[in-house]
């Protein structure tokens, strides 16, 4: 029988019910005290569900991933700014440009304009070995020409810098000594109790002076300027004018020959 219908008795007579010998199987006739637990459990109106099962996913098989390739010597030697490296490679052990590492070539990792520099020189030694424009994106080879216009270049404006240097600091240099000179003069030529009112016309005068200074000197570094470039201008002319004859000797004596 069954007490109250609360429900520890709910839990003591479902325990009962759920009791199960597996070594004993006996039949119970029906009772009236049966069916009475049974109308008593029915009557508490409680639920006992079962609890469902965890539902454990079985992992899904993964692709293992590729192992990487490791990064060609020469990206990695233009990715270091090894200039030396790098042009060795491409003249003497003919590594290929072209190759693409991590969706790049090795001109385009380059560290700087030195190690760039290293491939345009390559690209002009041997220009039919790779299509280094298209494939290896190399611009465009740098000759033994080139490398001497750009130097001789180089050197012009290095010149011309350290002449306009030198122009700037002797303006500078007039300028404290004019200024140290008005000063001077100022001072002995106005008297005691009128100095405090000649600090503002030797400001001014100061002020004149260095007008001037900044004046004389723009005027200095245009000369200059103008200097170079009229040498240069000559220069090419020179070079053309021998280039010209070379070509009027050379077109003479093919037409004496003709001629006989």
């Amino acid at each position: 029988m069954t007490q109250k219908p609360t429900f520890n008795e709910t839990r003591r007579v479902a325990g009962r019910l759920a009791a199960v010998n597996l070594n004993v199987v006996e039949e119970r006739a029906p009772t009236l005290e049966f069916d009475e637990e049974l109308t008593n459990l029915v009557d508490t109106k409680f639920i006992i569900a079962a609890k469902p099962k965890a539902v454990v996913e079985e992992p899904t098989p993964t692709e293992e991933a590729e192992p990487e390739a490791p990064e060609p010597e020469l990206h990695a030697a233009a990715r270091a700014g090894d200039a030396d490296r790098v042009l060795a490679l491409l003249n003497d052990e003919h590594a290929d440009p072209t190759v693409v590492y991590r969706g790049k070539v090795a001109y385009v990792v380059s560290k700087d304009k030195v190690t760039r520099d290293a491939f345009r020189r390559a690209m002009a030694r041997a220009p039919d070995a790779w299509d280094w424009i298209s494939e290896a994106q190399v611009p465009s080879a740098l000759t033994e020409e080139l490398e001497a216009k750009h130097a001789a270049k180089e050197a012009e404006y290095e010149a011309a810098r350290k002449a306009k240097e030198k122009e700037r600091k002797k303006a500078q240099k007039e300028r404290k000594k004019k200024q140290s000179a008005a000063a001077a003069l100022l001072a002995k030529t106005q008297p005691a109790n009128e100095r405090d009112e000649g600090g503002s016309k030797s400001a001014a005068l100061l002020e004149k002076v260095d007008k001037d200074a900044k004046d004389r000197r723009e005027q200095m570094a245009r000369a200059a300027e103008r200097r170079m470039e009229a040498q240069a201008a000559a220069k090419r002319a020179s070079l053309g004018a021998l280039g010209g004859a070379h070509f009027r000797d050379s077109s003479s004596i093919g037409g004496g020959s003709n001629g006989s």
